[in-house]
């Protein structure tokens, strides 16, 4: 079944609708919720900025890390 029809047929439980819908979505590959996302829900553009703004971040973190250990370094050798 398709992540649509699952959803469509979703066992509704006291756990609330974010429970119910995670216990299906578990059942899909990362790949498959990426491909739902941009051909069933139309939102490729609001990915793909996410997906930009994680990516940035992590090239931030890791040159503050180099900087640091490179500022460690000069003074060590101070």
């Amino acid at each position: 079944m398709s992540i649509r029809e699952e959803l469509n047929n979703r066992i509704k439980t006291y756990h609330g609708i974010y429970s119910d819908v995670g216990i299906v979505l578990d059942k899909f590959s990362t790949q498959e919720l990426v491909d739902y996302y941009i051909n069933e829900l139309k939102l490729e553009g609001n990915l793909r900025y996410f997906l930009e703004q994680e990516i940035t971040a992590n090239e931030i973190s890791k040159e503050k890390a180099i900087t640091q250990v490179e500022y460690y370094e000069s003074e060590m050798d101070m």
